[in-house]
């Protein structure tokens, strides 16, 4: 056995806030950071203002670039940060140094196929379709990461951003987009805006949403509910023929499908294929079965860094003994 002190020195300590998925997922990045990038030390989280320290959080991220898994994505995160709109909020601290969070996780998976769409859109376009077989895509138009519409007075009138978005045209030659939510071990945002005029206004003109969906508008919606929203009225905005809304998880962060499943509730049956969950595991198959074989490697680091749990199983099993 391992000695105590060891262990807690290597791995940092453990979170009394997580749940089960939550407190293997935070020891996998604790390894990760260990074992792969080599790195001892690591600071206070999950923000810079954090009294703890746990074995996730790098130290100066924002200067290793350690958090991404290619130094072109490193660059492109760097960009967006120094680069924002009025009203987006990157939080750099957690993108650079939390690989726990989600929003790094994002920019690791869709970046290498935004890149490859601006020089092969064929290439990003089929991976794509296997993606989401069920929304038909033909044609890649657009990728976007960390996207707020602008200006924000058009849409919902607050910062609801998507994690990443795609505009497709469809094998129907329909122009679609689809709303991406990247999530990791948290759960989606249960906040309301606090101007809810634009969002009322929507759903009551909506043929989406039933009686139920009009009553709970008022009060505000999640971020679910607001990413979805946010959807429509871009497609409205962009004359687009219609919106859609994934949610993206591991498998064992049963969350998403749970908050998906409540908001259907609010929604007409007829409209409830406009919002889905894909789990991180099938993006990460289909991603693999389809891409060039440049890009393999990035394929197969991020699922190493995201879901490689077997490889740092018995690290953990003596890791609960303390």
């Amino acid at each position: 056995m391992i000695d105590k002190k060891i262990i807690q020195e290597k791995y940092g300590p453990s979170s009394s806030a997580d749940n089960i998925f939550a407190a293997k997922a935070r020891f996998l990045q604790s390894w990760y950071r260990a074992h792969i990038l080599k790195q001892e030390t690591y600071g206070y989280g999950p923000d810079e203002t954090s009294e703890t320290k746990y074995g996730n959080i790098l130290v100066s991220g924002e200067v290793s670039g350690s958090n991404f898994l290619f130094p072109e994505i490193f660059k492109y995160a760097q960009y967006r940060a120094q680069f924002l709109k009025k009203g987006e909020t990157i939080k750099e601290y957690r993108l650079f140094n939390n690989m726990l969070s989600s929003q790094p996780l994002c920019f690791n998976l869709f970046y290498p196929m935004k890149a490859l769409f601006e020089h092969d859109h064929i290439a990003a376009g089929k991976i794509l379709r296997n993606c989401f077989p069920t929304l038909q895509i033909a044609t890649i138009l657009a990728i976007e990461i960390e996207y707020l519409p602008y200006p924000v007075n058009e849409y919902l009138n607050d910062r609801t951003a998507f994690d990443a978005m795609l505009i497709y045209i469809t094998d129907a030659g329909e122009r679609n987009i689809l709303a991406i939510e990247t999530k990791y071990v948290e759960k989606l945002g249960t906040n309301p805006s606090s101007d809810l005029s634009k969002q009322i206004d929507l759903v009551n003109n909506s043929l989406i949403f039933n009686e139920f969906g009009k009553q709970k508008v008022l009060s505000g919606f999640g971020q679910l509910g607001r990413n979805f929203l946010l959807a429509e009225k871009f497609g409205i905005q962009n004359r687009l023929n219609k919106a859609f809304a994934v949610v993206i998880s591991p498998k064992e962060n049963d969350s998403s499908t749970k908050e998906i499943n409540e908001f259907y509730s609010m929604m007409q049956p007829e409209f409830h294929h406009r919002l889905f969950y894909t789990s991180l595991e099938y993006m990460v198959d289909q991603i693999k079965s389809t891409a060039p074989k440049a890009l393999i490697p990035w394929i197969e680091n991020f699922n190493k860094r995201y879901l490689g749990f077997s490889e740092c199983d018995s690290f953990f099993k003596e890791y609960k003994k303390q």
